[in-house]
């Protein structure tokens, strides 16, 4: 069986896509958590309030939520932001690019 681990980019870009279906304006905000290790997290500007955003998995039901949540790492320093109004595929994989 194979498993791998979702990583941080493209689920942030995921939760950032879906947003931005549903009329919002969204950015993604990268964040340095140590030395070798980033993390990408979405927000979505809801109601005049930058909302962040996580997703959930119903395995039951076969479904992706996506909603708002909490910061994943509130402490760690902000290192960049990506705004994500006319974005594309080569700007997830530049997002990708850019974590390490």
């Amino acid at each position: 069986m194979i498993k791998y681990q979702p990583n941080c980019p493209m689920l942030a870009a995921m939760c950032a896509w879906t947003a931005l279906q549903h009329g919002h304006h969204v950015k993604i905000e990268i964040r340095k958590l140590d030395e070798h290790t980033d993390h990408a997290q979405a927000q979505a500007l809801v109601d005049g309030e930058w909302v962040w955003l996580t997703e959930s998995w119903d395995q039951e039901a076969g479904h992706l939520w996506v909603h708002d949540y909490k910061p994943h790492y509130p402490d760690a320093p902000v290192v960049e932001y990506f705004s994500l109004q006319n974005w594309n595929v080569l700007q997830v994989g530049m997002l990708s690019g850019k974590l390490k």
